[in-house]
């Protein structure tokens, strides 16, 4: 089985960080980044995406990364050795 993480190393720390995961009515996994409630963009492409037939994702984030991936084991085994907690979904 292989399972994969996105790691995103942040220039500067980063407070009010949320990643919100839920499936959409044609059963794709669909997640939001946002910061403050304000979802995120880069270069006019939103933190946005799906993923069909994927599970949902699941996030980690710490004072200068934020770590996105479909594995929740994998997330969870990320949080103590990243100095990692699991961000709100609000």
């Amino acid at each position: 089985m292989q399972v994969w993480a996105d790691v995103h190393f942040i220039e500067a720390t980063i407070e009010g960080i949320t990643g919100c995961s839920s499936r959409s009515a044609s059963g794709e996994s669909v997640f939001t980044v946002s910061v403050k409630g304000r979802p995120q963009v880069l270069g006019g492409t939103s933190v946005t995406g799906a993923l069909s037939g994927s599970a949902p994702m699941y996030f980690a984030s710490g004072d200068r990364l934020f770590v996105m991936t479909p594995d929740a084991r994998l997330r969870d085994a990320l949080l103590p050795t990243l100095g990692l907690s699991v961000p709100s979904c609000t």
